[in-house]
């Protein structure tokens, strides 16, 4: 069972997914690239992506470990840490290969989980 802290810190992950993918909606990779206005607010929305998956329980960690945790993390701390040399193409490249994925996986896992709550509650 998820614990209440996860699902929150969980959900922190999708809304900051969320985020992240309409700010770059409709935008190039080009056009991403010369937008400081975007590239700071994804790298914000990462850094908060990254930080609720440091926070999430290591108990739920290797329940789902089908989803890179350590990637995640590491890419926070990349950001928080080595801010002069992002890679916007490899940021660009993670928002359009890898986010859909988790996104996917923490939605899944919210239905889930709902699922599980309603045939508790019917009985």
């Amino acid at each position: 069972m998820i614990l209440d802290r996860d699902r929150v810190l969980a959900n922190h992950i999708l809304d900051a997914a969320d985020a992240i993918q309409l700010f770059i909606s409709g935008l190039s990779i080009t056009a991403f690239a010369e937008n400081d206005l975007v590239k700071s607010a994804v790298v914000k929305k990462f850094e908060i992506i990254g930080e609720a998956a440091n926070k999430i329980s290591v108990p739920f960690k290797e329940q789902h470990a089908q989803i890179p945790w350590r990637d995640i993390i590491g890419m926070r701390n990349f950001l928080i840490h080595d801010y002069t040399g992002i890679d916007y193409e490899g940021v660009w490249n993670t928002i359009e290969i890898h986010l859909p994925a988790l996104k996917d996986a923490l939605q899944e896992l919210r239905f889930s989980e709902e699922k599980k709550r309603e045939l508790e509650s019917a009985f």
